[in-house]
């Protein structure tokens, strides 16, 4: 995780605003919410699999940051080989792909 996202995601949730401490454990404060999470990388995903990196990336950001604070993470989409060199309907197809996941789990979003 860029360290600018890692700043963003210790000051917005945080204790006392997306989840509190109690003897029984933690808490979140931000229950009955969804959650999408949409990560990119240069590298295959298949490297990530291999070695254990994507596994603990979900385990990070799907369970720690989102369920922790009471999120219902409803997808984790991933973009490979993203990078200076890729093509624009490349992007422009990764781009779709989160429109569409979006319109399907969210009503509310228009059409583009």
């Amino acid at each position: 995780m860029p360290a600018m996202m890692k700043g963003y995601i210790d000051r917005v949730f945080s204790r006392g605003f997306a989840y509190e401490t109690q003897p029984d454990g933690v808490h979140g404060l931000l229950s009955g919410r969804r959650a999408v999470v949409v990560t990119i990388s240069a590298a295959p995903l298949a490297w990530f699999v291999e070695d254990g990196r994507w596994q603990a990336m979900q385990l990070l950001q799907d369970t720690h940051v989102f369920r922790a604070s009471g999120f219902d993470p409803i997808g984790h989409l991933h973009f490979d080989a993203v990078g200076p060199a890729m093509p624009h309907a490349m992007a422009a197809t990764h781009f779709a792909q989160v429109r569409e996941f979006v319109r399907g789990h969210f009503a509310s979003v228009p059409a583009a």
